[in-house]
């Protein structure tokens, strides 16, 4: 049971992504409205954003820039760095 939750949460998590980017293209093409262009000038200008934004994605993948984000994240997060000091004590701890 717990499993198909989890594996609902992350279908969920998967749908929000495709939604946001969707959401991305629409605000694009509401931009471009303003502008007297063609059609296909409008297309083409969505294909190259779409190509950089995904240009963006696989750079943030190749440099891990979103895993050092988070793991300064962590080391400056009060909470944790609390959590991770009493893991510490409780490890250097000697039964007696």
């Amino acid at each position: 049971m717990l499993n198909r939750l989890v594996r609902l949460k992350v279908y969920a998590q998967r749908s929000l992504i495709y939604y946001q980017f969707i959401q991305y293209v629409l605000i694009i093409l509401i931009f471009l409205r303003g502008y007297e262009i063609s059609d296909l000038a409008r297309i083409l200008i969505l294909i190259v954003i779409a190509v950089l934004a995904v240009f963006i994605g696989y750079l943030d993948t190749r440099f891990k820039i979103l895993e050092k984000e988070q793991g300064h994240f962590n080391r400056e997060n009060a909470e944790l760095r609390e959590i991770r000091d009493l893991l510490r004590e409780l490890k250097n701890c000697k039964p007696d």
